[in-house]
């Protein structure tokens, strides 16, 4: 008898010391604690785009029953915009707001939304296409290999803005100074302009004291850095669109729980839609509040607009020789993207 209850004793004891083994697992533990990760980006903090992160973090702390808290650093206080892959993948913020023209020659094969004048028919269309050409090719997945990306959206597209007056064909283009970026700054340059590339809290000085003429750039991001009062001149095109997303530390997302990393990859098309409504609307204001001050805003003839299309072509040839030199797949995906356009653009 006494054997009996000793056994049922020691079986007590080892049953209560497996479940406190398993209550005090530091894997289980782990995820009990309060997680804060840094979201760095170099938007303003009344940006639209901003203001999407924002309920995305807050949307991510609910799931996650209060687990996961985000610290915005906005307007570049933590990371200059041209560092934020760097900056990620170091730590120096865990998950950052990536526009990929600021470092274009990283994103060389994922620079094709910035291919102007492809037939993008809207920001939707073309984050759809980016993301299908991103899950077929690995080689553009290679370009963000050291971080984990968490969502890739095609901004609104990019139009060309001016000073002093209206610019309506390529031709008319030559010697002017114009802020660009990426592709399409090459393709300005072939057309006879002279391409600066600077980031956005640059623009406003160079405008103000007439170092460039003008901008290849959307709406939203014109208004968002308070520039569009400089350049009251718009010819209205869908020129190019902007590839952007965010990004996290490996480091970081490993870190988390099986379950937090499942509501962070789960909430993608949710921030995704979130962000492409938000563009649409912000881009759609901003134009409203330009037309409201009296700017001329101009819609190009199907004979100007041919124009630009016949004057983009060279560069779209130049951005497949110059990858496929590097090795890389650039006609397979450029033609891919082409039959993709074509299938949604039906």
């Amino acid at each position: 008898m006494k054997h009996k209850k000793a056994r049922g004793f020691l079986f007590v004891v080892g049953l209560l010391l497996g479940l406190s083994l398993i209550g005090f697992n530091p894997a289980v533990a782990a995820q009990k604690d309060t997680v804060e990760l840094k979201f760095a980006s170099h938007i303003p903090p009344q940006a639209g785009n901003q203001q999407v992160f924002v309920l995305w973090a807050k949307e991510l702390e609910e799931r996650s029953k209060g687990r996961v808290k985000v610290t915005f650093y906005p307007a570049a206080s933590l990371v200059k915009p041209q560092d934020t892959y760097p900056a990620t993948v170091k730590g120096i913020c865990d998950i950052a707001f990536q526009v990929l023209v600021n470092d274009a020659s990283r994103f060389s094969l994922n620079s094709i939304v910035d291919i102007p004048l492809m037939g993008w028919q809207s920001e939707e269309v073309a984050t759809r296409i980016r993301r299908e050409l991103f899950m077929k090719f690995p080689a553009l997945q290679a370009e963000f290999k050291d971080v984990k990306v968490l969502w890739q959206v095609a901004t609104s597209p990019r139009s060309m803005h001016f000073v002093d007056k209206v610019y309506r064909v390529p031709e008319e283009l030559k010697g002017l100074k114009i802020i660009a970026s990426g592709v399409s700054a090459k393709a300005l340059k072939d057309m006879g302009s002279s391409p600066i590339v600077l980031l956005p809290p640059d623009w406003y000085t160079s405008l103000e004291r007439g170092i460039v003429k003008g901008a290849c750039s959307g709406y939203t991001t014109i208004y968002n850095h308070k520039v569009h009062t400089l350049m009251p001149y718009h010819v209205d095109m869908n020129l190019a669109y902007l590839g952007q997303g965010a990004i996290m530390s490996k480091d970081a997302f490993n870190k988390l729980s099986p379950d937090i990393q499942k509501i962070i990859d789960d909430l993608e098309p949710w921030v995704t839609k979130k962000i492409l409504e938000s563009e649409h609307l912000e881009w759609a204001e901003a134009k409203d509040v330009m037309a409201k001050l009296g700017h001329t805003i101009v819609t190009l003839s199907p004979e100007e607009l041919k124009k630009w299309y016949d004057g983009a072509r060279p560069i779209q040839e130049v951005w497949i020789a110059e990858n496929e030199a590097k090795g890389l797949p650039a006609k397979a995906i450029f033609e891919e993207a082409k039959k993709l356009i074509e299938k949604y653009s039906k």
